[in-house]
């Protein structure tokens, strides 16, 4: 697995050398998809890594601030979000978990959002009573795909499909103690991630 990261670093590096020599738009567009591609093959490199990992060692929780997280997988997706705007709105929450899996929760939720919901302008991510909300304003999903939507093997034809990496959040927040649920109607979908039973009191 950890041969994916030469090539895909080789990528990336070439990317940002050409975007900076390149000035007519057609080109620009190009390379844009080759490192919005890039950026997905690292994404799911970083999730088979997680799966692979928590199945052969254990994981260690710790107290961390949680907006520190959210920030840092928000300032990941800067180049490939366009015109979409990501609003957090986090407290300074402590929590004790899986770090890195946290993260995972958060690059994932965004990610599929960007990806997947041609018709989104906003991600809205903000705390409430506990809970920690994800909202985008998108074309939303059916019930089937509710239903199904934390499923491996699930695949939803009209957003293409989730992937690998809603299953590993739903497994991320059963292995920490996070209550997710999902509302989604014509327009919008929101992920909630319960804290009651991981928030430190300081």
């Amino acid at each position: 697995l950890h041969e994916l990261n030469t090539p895909v670093a080789t990528i990336q590096l070439n990317t940002n050398i050409l975007k900076s020599k390149l000035k007519d738009e057609i080109n620009l567009k190009r390379l844009a998809r080759i490192e919005s591609s890039s950026n997905e093959i690292l994404k799911l490199y970083e999730d088979m890594e997680y799966f692979i990992k928590k199945n052969i060692a254990s994981i260690d929780k710790e107290e961390f601030f949680i907006d520190e997280v959210v920030q840092k997988s928000i300032k990941k997706f800067k180049d490939i979000k366009k015109d979409i705007k990501i609003n957090s709105s986090i407290p300074d929450i402590m929590i004790k978990a899986d770090k890195k899996g946290i993260e995972t929760i958060f690059d994932n939720l965004i990610s599929n959002a960007i990806r997947h919901n041609k018709y989104i302008k906003n991600i809205d991510i903000f705390y409430k009573d506990n809970l920690i909300y994800v909202k985008d304003d998108g074309e939303g999903m059916d019930s089937t795909t509710v239903c199904n939507i934390f499923n491996k093997y699930f695949q939803d034809h009209k957003a293409k499909n989730f992937g690998l990496g809603l299953a590993i959040v739903k497994e991320i927040c059963d292995n920490n103690d996070i209550d997710i649920k999902i509302e989604s109607s014509n327009k919008g979908t929101t992920f909630k991630l319960g804290l009651s039973k991981i928030k430190v009191v300081l």
